[in-house]
């Protein structure tokens, strides 16, 4: 079934990596309770791959390949959150 779902992510970590939906579709980037956030749209039952994002201050060096998903306003803070690309999970080792 498609739904939307939102990935909340603490600007205290530059990266984040999670296990989501393969073919995950990138609709809007925020801020909410201090987070950015990030709001997709998802098939809940497509196997699960591991996501990594970037969540990028103004003037830091962005990772290369990264994608740009948006821009959020946490307090005074401006943040860019970029997609990392994803990876198959591993069942062996990703556990």
């Amino acid at each position: 079934m498609k739904k939307i779902w939102k990935y909340q992510f603490p600007v205290e970590q530059d990266k984040i990596v999670q296990a989501v939906p393969q073919g995950l579709i990138p609709l809007h980037v925020g801020a909410q309770y201090g987070d950015v956030c990030l709001w997709v749209e998802v098939y809940d039952s497509a196997p699960l791959v591991r996501q990594s994002w970037y969540i990028i201050g103004t003037g830091w060096e962005v990772p290369d390949k990264a994608t740009y998903l948006g821009t959020a306003i946490v307090g005074s803070f401006v943040w860019h959150l970029y997609d990392g690309g994803w990876k198959p999970i591993d069942r062996k080792n990703d556990v």
